[in-house]
């Protein structure tokens, strides 16, 4: 599903969904808070991919859900409630150390990793909007993967990109 144009999510949106297996939210720029009870209860959810844009995590946004479930949260300065994971055992948070969500995992006594210092790319048409790639992070010294073809526009003729995607 295209979730590009998602603003919101409501609180207990995904509450109590045991088909919920993966999330990928991390190309939605739009969003800004995972509500209280977002996904609380879903006891099948492994791995959940949050966008940069996003804020705040709500209290119990993942509470009594999956064991093992994986959080990855690409935000520096996301405010994360303290009771986030309760009743969540093995829960793991991947996110920039230093940052305000790893900071608080850590005292909550949930497992943190460090996420690696990337970039994100991806490649738009002449529009700036629409997309031509997926999102694409990359680390420090390596190549981005443009499309596998040349955009085309009647009555231009494509010379390259405008910014420089090797050895970012």
């Amino acid at each position: 599903a295209n979730l590009a144009s998602v603003t919101t999510i409501e609180p207990g949106a995904f509450m109590d969904c045991p088909t919920l297996r993966r999330v990928y939210l991390d190309d939605v720029t739009t969003i800004t808070e995972i509500p209280d009870d977002c996904f609380n209860g879903s006891g099948n959810l492994s791995e959940i991919l949050l966008p940069v844009s996003v804020r705040t995590i709500g209290q119990r946004a993942f509470a009594n859900g999956a064991q093992n479930v994986c959080v990855t949260i690409y935000g520096r300065e996301v405010s994360l409630a303290t009771d986030a994971f309760e009743g969540t055992n093995g829960a793991q948070v991947v996110a920039y150390k230093d940052s305000a969500a790893y900071n608080t995992a850590d005292k909550m006594k949930v497992e943190v990793r460090p996420l690696d210092e990337t970039f994100k790319v991806q490649f738009f048409d002449y529009d700036g909007v629409t997309p031509l790639t997926d999102v694409q992070y990359i680390e420090e010294g390596k190549n981005a993967e443009p499309p596998a073809e040349d955009p085309k526009r009647q009555g231009f003729i494509f010379k390259g990109w405008n910014k420089p995607y090797k050895n970012i």
